[in-house]
C-alpha cells in the first residue's frame, strides 16, 4: 500500500549565529559569522506517508531522488520502503512472519539490510527489487548490512559460530560472502565501502583493543586487513571512506579523550575538539571535508573540518545544541538542531548548514505528532530527506519562488 503524498512550500527560517572564539589555535576557526537574513533558500516539504502504519521514517536520498526508508505496515511489522516518483514502494522480508529494516542504499537504488530468519535470529539481505535476498551468514546464526556500492558489493558482519558466535567483518559480492578477517584478536565489524571496494570498519587486535581498519583486495584471494592505529590511546573505529581512499572516523588519545580524525596517505591527522570533552567523525565527502559532532556530557554542536580547520555550526550554547547526521559533496550539512521549548517540552527540528549559515527546516506541523524533525541525508541537488514526527519527509529543494513564505528568525 503506496502512502499518500502531501506538499507544502516553505521557505528556510535562518538560524544567526554568534562568533565563538577560537579555543584550539591550531585547529579550529570562528563559528559562522552573524548575518543579515538573506532571501528564502526555497524548499518545498513533501510528507512520504507511511506503507499502511503509524509509522515511518526517511533515511537516505540518492541522487536520483529516490528515498529509503523503514515504515510500519498495517499490522504493525516494520519493512523497508524505496519512494520513488510520487510512490512509496514496500520491500518484502525473508519471512513474512518476521520483520526486515533497511541500512544502507546506494545510487542506483538497491538497499541492504536485515531480515528476521527466526524469531531470535536474523540475516544481512539485498534488495535489488520488491524482493529480499539472503545473503547468509560466515557459520553463525545471524549477520547484518552496514553498507553497499553501485556494484552490488555488501559490507557488514556476521557471526562465524563456536560457542562465542564471534563476529567478523564480511564483504558480499556475486562470488557469496567473504569473511574479511580481524587484526588478530577475536572479532571485526566493516561500516562502509566505496567504488573501489575498499573497506572500512573496526576490529579487534591481540590485546583485544578495538582499531580501525582499511581492508582491500590483494594478490590474494583473501586481500588485506590494514591495522589504521590510533592518535596515541587505546582505541580507534573507522567509519567512513572516500573515493580518495581518505577515511574517517574516531580514536582514543593519549590523554583518554575522543577525537575525530582523517586517515590520508598512511597518516591519521587528529581534528581536534575546539575546547570541548571530544569529537566525532559522522560524515566524509568527495573533497575530504568532514561533519561531525563535538561533545560534551549531554550536549553536541556540529562542526565541519576542512583542510585542518575545524568550524563549529552554531554558537556553542547548550540551549542550541545540534546534531550532524549528513553532507554532501558541496559541503552542505544537515541533522538535528535544538529549537524553542513548546509547552514546556524540548523541540528538535531538522536543519541544513551551507554557506556560513544555519537554516531551520522546520516540521510538518505544530501538531505533537509531527512538531519534531530530523534532517538524516542530502544528495548532491541539495534535496534532504529526513523525519517530521511519525512520517517520512522530503525537502524538495525548487528553482522558482516558494508561494508561502516562513517568517525567518535570528538567534
Amino acid at each position: 500500500m503506496a502512502g499518500t503524498p502531501m506538499c507544502r512550500t516553505l521557505g528556510l527560517v535562518l538560524v544567526a549565529v554568534a562568533s565563538v572564539g577560537c579555543r584550539d589555535p591550531i585547529l579550529a576557526s570562528p563559528a559562522a559569522t552573524p548575518v543579515a537574513p538573506p532571501d528564502s533558500v526555497p524548499y518545498e516539504i513533501v510528507d512520504l506517508g507511511t506503507l499502511g502504519g503509524l509509522y515511518a521514517d526517511g533515511r537516505d536520498i540518492n541522487d536520483r531522488g529516490q528515498v529509503m526508508g523503514m515504515s510500519y505496515v498495517a499490522d504493525g511489522a516494520p519493512r523497508a520502503f524505496l519512494w520513488d516518483g510520487g510512490v512509496m514502494h514496500g520491500y518484502g522480508p525473508l519471512d513474512e512472519r518476521f520483520p526486515a529494516i533497511p541500512y544502507a542504499f546506494n545510487a542506483i537504488g538497491e538497499l541492504a539490510g536485515l531480515s528476521w530468519v527466526t524469531s531470535q535470529y536474523y540475516h544481512a539481505v539485498l534488495w535489488r527489487d520488491s524482493t529480499a535476498q539472503d545473503l547468509g551468514t560466515l557459520g553463525g546464526p545471524r549477520s547484518y548490512a552496514n553498507a553497499l556500492n553501485s556494484r552490488g558489493q555488501v559490507v557488514g558482519s556476521s557471526g562465524v559460530g563456536g560457542t562465542a558466535d564471534s563476529l567478523h567483518a564480511f564483504l558480499w559480492d556475486s562470488g557469496g560472502m567473504r569473511d574479511l578477517g580481524t587484526l588478530g584478536g577475536s572479532g571485526s565489524e566493516a561500516f562502509d565501502i566505496n567504488e573501489a571496494g575498499q573497506v572500512v570498519g573496526w576490529s579487534n587486535v591481540t590485546s583485544g583493543a578495538v582499531h580501525a581498519f582499511l581492508w582491500q583486495a590483494g594478490a590474494g584471494a583473501a586481500g588485506a586487513m590494514q591495522d589504521l592505529g590510533t592518535l596515541g590511546g587505546a582505541t580507534s573505529s573507522a567509519f567512513r571512506i572516500n573515493e580518495r581512499g581518505q577515511v574517517a572516523g574516531t580514536s582514543e588519545t593519549a590523554a583518554g579523550q575522543t577525537h575525530a580524525f582523517l586517515w590520508s596517505a598512511g597518516v591519521m591527522q587528529d581534528m581536534g575538539t575546539l575546547g570541548f570533552f571530544g569529537s566525532e567523525a559522522v560524515a566524509l565527502n568527495q573533497r575530504g571535508q568532514v561533519a561531525g559532532n563535538l561533545t560534551r556530557p549531554y550536549e553536541s554542536h556540529a562542526f565541519l573540518w576542512d583542510s585542518g580547520v575545524s568550524t563549529m555550526l552554531d554558537d556553542g550554547l547548550s540551549s542550541h545544541e545540534t546534531v550532524v547526521h549528513d553532507m554532501n559533496d558541496q559541503g552542505q550539512v544537515v541533522g538535528r538542531m535544538k529549537v524553542e521549548p513548546q509547552n514546556g517540552e524540548d523541540r528538535f527540528h531538522a536543519f541544513l548548514w551551507e554557506n556560513g549559515r544555519l537554516y531551520d527546516l522546520g516540521a510538518l506541523g505544530s501538531e505533537s505528532q509531527y512538531a519534531n524533525s530530523s534532517a538524516t541525508a542530502i544528495n548532491a541537488r541539495g534535496d534532504i530527506v529526513g523525519t517530521s514526527g511519525i512520517h517520512p519527509v522530503l525537502w524538495r529543494r525548487v528553482t522558482t519562488p516558494p508561494t508561502r513564505q516562513v517568517a525567518m528568525t535570528s538567534r
